[in-house]
């Protein structure tokens, strides 16, 4: 539940018992979710990035081939938080082609979105919207509805840039109304996220047909929110 107060002193005793047990890739993954938390409670995108080079180090060491790609996600995620996309881009690619050759569905589905999310950021409008529909085309023939609804959250903002506001006040309703039904309750920053699209589309259409493509969005089913992030 977000709780990070509750969660912290289970992680300290849990750290004391791995490192007493002397295991290695217990630790790892703890570190690992120390760091995670460390993305939002409090924010603290610096110690997130010590706390997944600490992991990835171990992981190393223990010659995990599966968890060092996946520290290696983790750090090309932190370079997005930071700000430096061109950064998680050069992170980002090799994880994307390893991903495609093993046919790691959830690393290749969740990479393609941090890549979208990088392209973006450096207003590469059009290949960002190639890679989150194809996280989303993974998504929803092989991983299932966590890393389907990352893909159709982050996309409505490129559909603005695009000029397809029908599109992004459709998808953004979907997906806010999907991410709040099945996956939880939208915080801050998910408002702020929404307020942002629907700006971008407000000078391209007019107050009405916002309204109703937000109420047209909120009542599709999860197979119309997908075709509707897929439309070329």
């Amino acid at each position: 539940h977000r709780n990070a107060l509750e969660v912290q002193p289970l992680l300290d005793e849990a750290q004391g018992l791995a490192q007493q047990l002397g295991n290695v890739e217990l630790h790892a993954h703890l570190l690992a979710l120390r760091a995670h938390l460390a993305h939002g409670h409090p924010r603290d995108e610096a110690a997130a990035e010590r706390g997944h080079a600490e992991a990835l180090a171990l992981w190393l060491q223990v010659g995990d081939q599966h968890a060092i790609r996946m520290g290696q996600y983790n750090l090309a995620v932190c370079a997005e938080n930071r700000r430096q996309p061109a950064l998680a881009r050069e992170r980002i690619d090799p994880l994307i082609a390893a991903a495609r050759d093993l046919q790691d569905w959830h690393l290749l589905s969740r990479s393609l979105n941090v890549r979208g999310n990088a392209l973006a950021d450096m207003r590469a409008w059009p290949q960002a919207l190639t890679d989150y529909q194809d996280c989303v085309q993974v998504a929803w023939r092989w991983t299932g509805p966590f890393d389907l609804a990352y893909g159709l959250w982050n996309m409505p903002r490129t559909l603005a840039h695009l000029r397809r506001p029908q599109d992004a006040v459709r998808l953004m309703a979907f997906a806010a109304h999907h991410w709040a039904e099945h996956l939880g309750v939208l915080d801050p920053s998910d408002r702020h996220y929404i307020r942002l699209v629907q700006r971008l589309c407000a000078p391209q259409i007019t107050p009405a047909s916002m309204a109703a493509l937000w109420r047209e969005g909120e009542r599709l089913v999860l197979a119309q929110g997908v075709s509707l992030a897929l439309r070329p």
